[in-house]
């Protein structure tokens, strides 16, 4: 396509990288973050986290993610490796559980749908409606009975049957099926276990009383103290209701409940329950050196200090304390997710996880040797070889910009990039998350978009639909899937000009090559940060020992495994999760591409190796409640104490509910 002497490709090429730009991209990213690590004190952060989960942790903890998108609260319960069977059968009272929607997430502002009552794909879930026990999800995400899967659908794919009873590693199973079921890509669902991937596992984790809110913009502008009096507010309802049902079995409601908090921000952290925010994005009017766990706790406290608190006309009693035990960013409680809900198997680990949401950010264990002194845990841990100092699982902050060189030095940033760069309320601060995150990448195709039709199609700004014409109004979620699911631009003209703005039906219509700019617009800017993030993901591994790519190579690989010789031995998993990579497929699958043609890039090397894209269903609320179950039932060294925590798990709470 092209307008005079202006070829579209020509116009959008500044968005495309190639293989081998992509290779030395990973290469220089390894460098920059080898470096960050040693030198910087504003990304690379140390966390208090010296021990990943084992999968044997027990006990129920309330669990609360705040995101830059969404809030959500909920209890979960650590059954171990082998939880005793009356744990698997709970169904009312506390226990009763809310269940995920039709994508596979809790929804958005915590209403509650009554019985059977059947969400469908094309349903607009945004306002959110948790769906209780029983409740039928068509293309095979649910049904209440246990019955066979619509469309093919199957567990190894992380779909949800009924009654939602989380397994390991994120799938569901119905009371409803008998054992030894079939699923459709051969593995079988027996006595209530499911076998994924070749990794037996038994169920890990029960999840009750979950509930979301969407946080929406009006909130994110106030200030700290009346962000979280509306967050402890939210998790009072939540633990109201998780009351309110243990009363009404008889059961004992312990006087605090140990909680575990999930912050998508920047951190620093002296112990497991404290942290202090850093300066961040994502439309926060928070400021920094702000005691996150001080300000839940101020907020929350008068929910347990009055006897009885009058609120829409009922009169409700006090609530127990909340005892926060752990604190941790959303990656961070990814990896523990996907680390306590993943069998070890002795050629495959957990390496690192990865959230690309509304932000962009990894969490990645690292060796003491290759952090600054100030980073290194200061308590020494006996192995096999005798006392050594452990490993410190780091918080990259990798889209902050002292890793943009790299994105310079091979001049990546186009000029929409920079247009982008110095609109938000930040500008320079994190110049990788305005080229890959979610919150950006809407933004992003509209300037390119609304650069051609002023500039080169010469349209008046007047006529131009405000999708196009308005700052912000195209969003990521719009462009990832109404214009990329869109199967021709003729398909996405026909779509576009349904909901056309009313003032304007007679100066725009939405033509074929209209829709063309905006589509292929959306392919190369999706496209590209798939690739980049690619290269981080690949750039980090190395920089942490876990894989080499070192070697250039004169030609670069002709497609995916044309070059391996031998079936990869070794799997490191990347646990991932976030709403743009778990919600628009492709993303996830060019990511997977790109990594697995920056491995053959420098083959030999690397040829026993495969990085695999794993994905870490809910993990950073789930997270949330398995670090406060590592730091409550393990000794664990505190990153800034001298010794180390041992906690009694032989008290009332333990006693009750584990």
């Amino acid at each position: 396509m092209s307008y005079g002497q202006v070829h579209l490709d020509d116009w959008l090429r500044p968005l495309t990288i190639s293989d081998e730009k992509l290779h030395f991209l990973a290469r220089d990213f390894s460098k920059t973050y080898k470096y960050l690590a040693l030198n910087s004190t504003a990304q690379f952060l140390p966390t208090p986290y010296t021990k990943l989960p084992t999968g044997e942790e027990k006990g129920t903890y309330l669990a609360i993610d705040l995101g830059g998108t969404n809030l959500r609260v909920g209890f979960i319960e650590l059954l171990g490796s082998d939880p005793e069977p009356h744990q698997l059968n709970r169904r009312n009272g506390a226990y009763r559980l809310s269940k995920p929607t039709s994508n596979g997430h809790i929804p958005l502002d915590g209403h509650l749908l009554s019985s059977y009552d059947t969400v469908r794909d094309s349903q607009d879930l945004s306002n959110g409606h948790a769906l209780t026990n029983g409740d039928a999800l068509s293309n095979g995400h649910g049904h209440p009975n246990g019955h066979a899967f619509k469309n093919d659908r199957n567990l190894s794919n992380g779909h949800t049957l009924s009654n939602c009873n989380t397994l390991s590693d994120g799938h569901a199973i119905s009371e409803g099926y008998s054992n030894s079921h079939t699923l459709s890509n051969g593995h079988t669902l027996s006595g209530g276990h499911a076998f994924s991937e070749g990794h037996s596992k038994g169920q890990r984790i029960l999840r009750s009383h979950e509930r979301a809110w969407h946080v929406e913009e009006h909130l994110k502008e106030k200030d700290a103290q009346a962000l979280f009096a509306w967050l402890a507010d939210r998790i009072a309802e939540v633990v109201r209701a998780f009351v309110d049902d243990a009363s009404e079995a008889g059961d004992v409601v312990p006087n605090e409940f140990r909680t575990g908090l999930t912050f998508s921000f920047p951190m620093k952290q002296t112990s497991h329950a404290d942290a202090t925010l850093l300066p961040m994005g994502k439309g926060f009017a928070m400021t920094s050196n702000l005691d996150l766990g001080g300000m839940l706790l101020d907020g929350y406290e008068k929910y347990t200090k009055r006897p009885a608190l009058e609120k829409d006309g009922l009169t409700w009693t006090t609530l127990p304390n909340l005892n926060i035990v752990a604190i941790s960013n959303d990656s961070v409680a990814a990896l523990a997710s996907s680390t306590y809900t993943t069998s070890p198997l002795p050629l495959s680990k957990v390496a690192m996880a990865l959230i690309v949401g509304t932000g962009c950010n990894a969490t990645i264990p690292m060796k003491p040797e290759d952090l600054h002194p100030s980073k290194r845990a200061p308590d020494m841990v006996r192995t096999e070889t005798g006392l050594r100092r452990p490993e410190i699982v780091v918080n990259t902050e990798w889209t902050i910009n002292g890793a943009a060189g790299p994105l310079r030095k091979l001049d990546l940033i186009t000029r929409w990039d920079v247009m982008l760069d110095e609109a938000t309320s930040k500008p320079g601060f994190q110049p990788f998350e305005y080229m890959t995150a979610g919150r950006y990448l809407g933004e992003l195709v509209r300037l390119v978009v609304h650069d051609w039709f002023v500039n080169v199609l010469k349209l008046d700004e007047a006529d131009l639909p405000s999708m196009i014409s308005d700052r912000n109004a195209l969003t990521t979620s719009f462009i990832a899937t109404s214009v990329a699911g869109a199967g021709s631009a003729r398909e996405l003209a026909g779509q576009l000009n349904l909901g056309r703005e009313p003032d304007k039906l007679h100066r725009w219509i939405w033509t074929v090559d209209l829709a063309e700019v905006l589509h292929q617009a959306t392919s190369v800017v999706l496209k590209r940060s798939a690739a980049m993030i690619a290269a981080a993901v690949v750039g980090l591994l190395s920089c942490a020992g876990e894989i080499e790519i070192e070697q250039a190579k004169n030609e670069p690989p002709t497609f995916i495994g044309s070059k391996r010789s031998v079936t990869p031995k070794n799997e490191l998993v990347v646990a991932y999760t976030g709403g743009l990579i778990t919600q628009y497929s492709r993303h996830k699958e060019g990511l997977q591409k790109k990594i697995d043609m920056l491995l053959d890039y420098v083959l030999p090397c690397n040829a026993d190796t495969r990085v695999v894209l794993r994905e870490a269903l809910d993990g950073t609320i789930i997270g949330a409640g398995v670090l406060a179950g590592t730091v409550w039932q393990s000794k664990i060294p505190i990153v800034g104490d001298s010794g180390t925590m041992r906690v009694d798990r032989q008290d009332r709470f333990a006693d009750e509910y584990m």
